[in-house]
């Protein structure tokens, strides 16, 4: 019986040049008919932010006072980021001065009918020759739109300047006597207290001059306005529009008044005025 001769198994070694070349000759091929997406870019340099804020930090659009000033006929509205102010209500009054007069004769316009005379100051002239010298907006005290309401009166200086209280509001009421300032005129009544106006620094001593001097008078709703709007620059001057604010007006409304309300908004400090329409655009 013939002997199995047992041959030991040797592994060729892999030759790779073929595939090295195949893939050398299919590469610049395959880049040859590529299509390549072009891509447009824009640089935006975004501000810088700190990673970490502090929780109590508010989000840019709460830096906003967004005010604004809205003048109707009966009145004006007080509105801003934190909601609106209550309306203050106004009545509307015209000055008007005689040929040969000094004072002034005031007028209510819905008082007057179609063809009725403005009288004189010596209430029997007729005023044929009169010149518009105010339009007032005196303050109401009324609860509603139908209210017809009370016009209210204040207690001014030699200089007109109405005179704010102990609780820094205006000194005011409803009447046409001192009898409705019996607590405010006290404060006046008081030589050595100090006392102020609606001007910023205008503190100073009660004495016999000032007491003689105080007078009652129309209370004009543009001091009401002055008040609130000087209060709320005070308080909202760090804020990105902490000195603007929006006038906006009926179609109605006389310019005279639009006038009056943005002087008192750049006394109260609120340099950039922008006037709008009700309405505009619709």
């Amino acid at each position: 019986m013939a002997r199995k001769v047992k041959v030991k198994r040797v592994d060729p070694e892999l030759d790779l040049l073929p595939i090295m070349n195949l893939f050398s000759i299919l590469i610049p091929f395959l880049l040859s008919v590529a299509v390549f997406q072009k891509m447009a870019v824009i640089d935006i340099n975004m501000p810088l932010q700190s990673m970490a804020q502090p929780e109590d930090t508010p989000p840019p659009e709460d830096d906003m006072l967004n005010l604004t000033v809205t003048i109707t006929s009966t009145g004006m509205q007080i509105a801003s980021k934190n909601g609106f102010f209550p309306k203050i209500y106004a009545k509307e009054m015209r000055d008007y001065q005689c040929e040969g007069e000094e004072g002034f004769t005031r007028v209510d316009p819905s008082s007057i009918a179609e063809g009725q005379s403005i009288m004189c100051l010596d209430g029997v002239t007729p005023a044929t020759n009169k010149e518009l010298q105010n339009i007032l907006m005196v303050a109401v005290n009324k609860t509603s739109e139908e209210d017809p309401g009370t016009m209210m009166k204040t207690v001014v200086n030699a200089n007109d300047s109405v005179y704010i209280n102990s609780n820094m509001s205006i000194m005011a009421g409803t009447g046409y006597d001192y009898s409705i300032f019996v607590k405010d005129m006290a404060e006046l009544q008081q030589p050595g207290k100090i006392v102020s106006t609606l001007a910023l620094n205008s503190g100073r001593k009660v004495n016999p001059k000032l007491i003689s001097e105080a007078k009652a008078e129309s209370l004009s709703a543009y001091d009401v306005l002055a008040r609130i709007l000087g209060e709320m620059h005070e308080k909202f001057a760090e804020m990105e529009d902490g000195d603007k604010v929006i006038l906006l007006s009926d179609d109605d409304v006389v310019y005279d008044k639009v006038i009056a309300v943005m002087d008192v908004a750049r006394e109260a400090g609120f340099f950039q005025v922008q006037l709008a329409k009700m309405g505009a655009g619709e």
